[in-house]
């Protein structure tokens, strides 16, 4: 369903707010980033196939596009066979077993699929074995992703060219794609595999639950998509439906970067602006640990001068 948000943002309110979310999300992403690429073995370091490879599988475990446990299974399944995972796929395939998970170690605590059942290693066997497929599909081809990539333009065409492929396409949702693209060829990222070509305002917004939701409360959005549901959870937002309109949104104006606006909204809405409103950060900011506190030095939540306050919206 559609409605009209009351709480309505100017155009002057929504472009500050936007900045605000690009600072603080330059101020927290590329770090993260590059520290984690320090934290990925040295093969894949130093090895640019490798490690665009690399992140292709993470994203494909990781449906929900934020979820670290992800990164950690990648990381498992890169132990486990080496070079391997990269140059042999056919021996990868054979040698499955070898992934099979001990439950205390939970390596494979990814996000299964909404409203299918499914063992949770079921779901690493279904992503796996679809990138390993795709793996063996682009070595018969003698297809370099690092080097096709160069060739394209721009993180649409980079998009277009991985959809191209049914495998692909059935194997990683957009908002994951999304993730997978901006991870490999922001200039600010670490990778920047395009080597400069594609530009920072040209990458399309995540937008999840939490980014959903901040845009909707601070009445950027002036329409709200939400899920027909009674009782108190009602107003459930469908980010889905809102990514698109944001991306419009934002990458309408070439100032704004939208990778960064994205992961500043991320941080601010997971942080600061929770599913329960009354324990919104609005005024005081209630969680010691608060790693947006950390960026701005305030208490309070760096929306809440221009923020409508649409409090009613939830992500969840």
């Amino acid at each position: 369903m559609k409605e009209r948000n009351k709480g309505i943002a100017n155009c002057d309110e929504s472009f500050k707010m936007l900045k605000i979310m690009e600072k603080v999300g330059n101020s927290l992403l590329p770090n993260e980033r590059h520290n984690e690429i320090k934290e990925l073995p040295v093969e894949i370091q130093e090895n640019d196939e490798y490690l665009i490879r690399f992140y292709l599988l993470q994203s494909i475990l990781d449906q929900q596009a934020r979820i670290p446990s992800a990164l950690n299974a990648a990381k498992y399944i890169f132990t486990t066979f080496k070079e391997k995972l990269f140059d042999n796929p056919l021996y990868v395939i054979k040698n499955f077993s070898k992934l099979i998970p001990v439950d205390k170690q939970r390596i494979y605590d990814i996000s299964p699929a909404i409203g299918r059942v499914i063992p949770r290693f079921g779901w690493v066997v279904l992503r796996v074995g679809g990138f390993l497929m795709y793996e063996y599909q682009i070595k018969e081809h003698n297809i370099q992703l690092s080097e096709k990539f160069k060739e394209l333009n721009s993180p649409l065409e980079a998009i277009d060219y991985l959809n191209d492929s049914a495998i692909i396409r059935s194997i990683l949702r957009e908002k994951a794609m999304n993730m997978y693209i901006s991870n490999i060829g922001h200039p600010k990222l670490g990778i920047n595999v395009s080597k400069g070509k594609w530009k920072k305002e040209d990458f399309p917004m995540l937008v999840d639950g939490h980014v959903g939701r901040v845009f909707c409360r601070t009445g950027i959005l002036e329409d709200v998509y939400f899920e027909a549901r009674t009782g108190s959870r009602a107003w459930i937002i469908q980010a889905s439906q809102m990514r698109k309109p944001i991306n419009n949104l934002v990458l309408s104006n070439k100032e704004i970067d939208g990778c960064m606006v994205d992961y500043g909204a991320f941080g601010i809405g997971y942080n600061c602006c929770p599913d329960d409103g009354s324990k919104a950060c609005c005024i005081k900011c209630k969680k010691l640990t608060c790693e947006i506190r950390e960026v701005t030095k305030s208490d309070k939540c760096v929306l809440s001068e221009f923020c409508k306050k649409n409090m009613k919206w939830r992500a969840y």
